[in-house]
């Protein structure tokens, strides 16, 4: 089914009209209000050492969260889109969790474990380290908020690189007999293989022998 053009331009309006009520609108409102009473005066609320103190607690917040969501981000979806384990379902439900559970949920689990009553609470309060009401707490709640959107952005671009890639620069890959088959079968369908040492489980019996040159399968496949 084809759709006109007049039809897509209507589409495409009111989409935009859309996105423009949802996002600059209000915008736009904080933008007036800030400015309304002047420049100067915005800037003097600007400079109090409330607002001085709540920007360089987003600066620390974003140093802390930016590092450890880009190594476990990462890591979280190389296991999802490379590895072969029965735990990966486990771990790509867990990914989802911040998705599906109301904020106020995620705030109330954060005071039963690290709250002064805590289970880990106590221990952190007699040793001087307080999580809630404080920045590591808000820390680990930007962690938490924050992960699922860098495992989902990076595991479609592995995915679309697939292993040739990884196979070209030397890294280890392992190769499992339905992924052959799969790969061969449908031109472009990317290996799915753990970092491990290389191994060719079986042999695909729709490879040619142009392809096992390619992918270094002895004569008779390798156990």
């Amino acid at each position: 089914m084809r759709i006109s053009r007049p039809a897509t331009l209507s589409l495409r309006a009111v989409a935009l009209l859309y996105l423009a009520l949802l996002l600059l609108l209000p915008l736009g409102v904080v933008f007036v209000r800030t400015f309304e009473h002047g420049i100067g005066t915005a800037w003097n609320w600007m400079t109090t050492p409330a607002a001085v103190n709540a920007f360089w607690l987003t600066v620390k917040l974003a140093a802390i969260a930016v590092p450890l969501n880009t190594i476990f981000g990462v890591g979280c979806a190389l296991v999802l889109v490379r590895g072969h384990g029965r735990g990966r379902a486990v771990l790509d439900s867990l990914i989802d969790l911040p998705f599906v559970v109301s904020p106020v949920i995620v705030g109330l689990a954060l005071i039963l474990v690290y709250g002064e009553q805590g289970w880990f609470g106590k221990w952190f309060v007699q040793h001087g380290i307080p999580i809630i009401y404080s920045w590591p707490g808000m820390a680990i709640a930007t962690i938490f908020v924050s992960l699922p959107f860098v495992v989902r952005e990076v595991a479609p671009v592995l995915i679309e690189i697939g292993d040739e890639h990884f196979i070209a620069r030397g890294f280890p890959v392992e190769i499992h007999h339905d992924d052959l088959e799969r790969s061969f079968a449908y031109p472009g369908a990317p290996f799915h293989a753990p970092a491990s040492p290389w191994k060719v489980r079986g042999r695909a019996p729709h490879l040619d022998e142009h392809a096992e040159r390619l992918l270094g399968v002895p004569d008779g496949g390798a156990g």
